[in-house]
């Protein structure tokens, strides 16, 4: 992700912080909320907290990803995590702050939670054996330009 859409990813995760903070605070309603949260990989969840979706290109979750995350599940004790099917990251069950902060610190390791939910494209998947498997074609690459033009 080059600086520019690093800066792009930033302002607009202070405008969905205006967002979060006052649905907490009771000014919006869960409808409206989700309209506009779901386009940042963010829902309310049900039982309260917030679910957060971690974008990676063909699922590449690199170790400073993965290092990310860990440090991520122990500032914020987070205590529900799913590894998905779109081969992505879901946070449950965290506060305004932990979901706005977890998206800004994603921004440096090159994960995209903008556009994982609602009417946008989830992810672009590849296999995790591309390129290594007999007979592969090496995907990564090709889920990386795919993600660099429809982010």
């Amino acid at each position: 992700m080059n600086q520019n859409m690093k800066d792009k990813m930033r302002q607009e995760i202070a405008a969905f912080a205006e967002k979060i903070h006052a649905f907490e605070a009771g000014e919006v309603d869960a409808k409206a909320y989700k309209g506009f949260s779901g386009g940042f990989g963010s829902y309310a969840q049900r039982n309260g907290g917030n679910m957060l979706r971690l974008r990676m290109a063909g699922g590449r979750l690199t170790k400073e990803r993965l290092a990310y995350v860990a440090k991520g599940v122990e500032d914020y004790a987070i205590d529900r995590m799913k590894l998905t099917t779109c081969q992505t990251i879901q946070l449950h069950n965290l506060n305004a702050r932990a979901t706005i902060e977890m998206m800004e610190k994603a921004v440096d390791v090159d994960i995209i939670t903008r556009g994982g939910g609602g009417d946008f494209p989830r992810n672009a998947m590849a296999s995790p054996l591309s390129g290594v498997e007999r007979g592969s074609t090496l995907m990564c690459c090709l889920g990386l330009r795919l993600r660099r033009s429809i982010c």
